[in-house]
């Protein structure tokens, strides 16, 4: 591995869990003025709710650098493209960024649990040989004890 892939790696995932906190945030915040009947309706209208969540998303990402792509590029080129894209996601709501972890760090619950069955496979696989190692070592002292005697 390069040198400084750890520290990298740990900015990424740290970086993706501010995403997530971040459209959950935004996701709730925005609910009170989604969900009231008036705002519901003129919004639902005139289609407005996309807009609004986007550009409230750019209008924090902008002000606080966010860039998801540059922690995973290059820490050091924050870019308008790249803080573009973040708002895009924080905005497509909570759900695109656990997509993220899932598909692309593969940190999902059935990960977990596919990473769990296999430890305990390799477990009984390794109980197995040396079950059969210690009867084979048993068969041939019982051998050799069999042919002094």
């Amino acid at each position: 591995m390069p040198p400084g892939f750890e520290d990298q790696f740990i900015t990424v995932v740290f970086g993706l869990g501010q995403l997530v906190v971040l459209a959950l945030i935004l996701e709730r915040g925005l609910y009170f003025l989604f969900d009231y009947r008036l705002w519901r309706e003129f919004l639902s209208k005139y289609g407005l709710r996309g807009p609004i969540s986007f550009g409230v998303a750019w209008f924090i990402c902008w002000y606080y650098d966010f860039d998801i792509l540059s922690r995973v590029l290059d820490p050091n080129a924050i870019s308008q493209v790249g803080i573009f894209i973040t708002a895009a996601i924080v905005a497509g709501g909570s759900i695109a960024a656990v997509r993220l972890f899932q598909d692309v760090l593969k940190f999902s619950r059935e990960g977990r649990l596919e990473k769990q069955e296999l430890n305990k496979l390799a477990h009984e696989v390794a109980t197995k040989e040396a079950k059969a190692r210690i009867e084979k070592a048993e068969t041939a002292v019982g051998k050799k004890s069999g042919e002094t005697t």
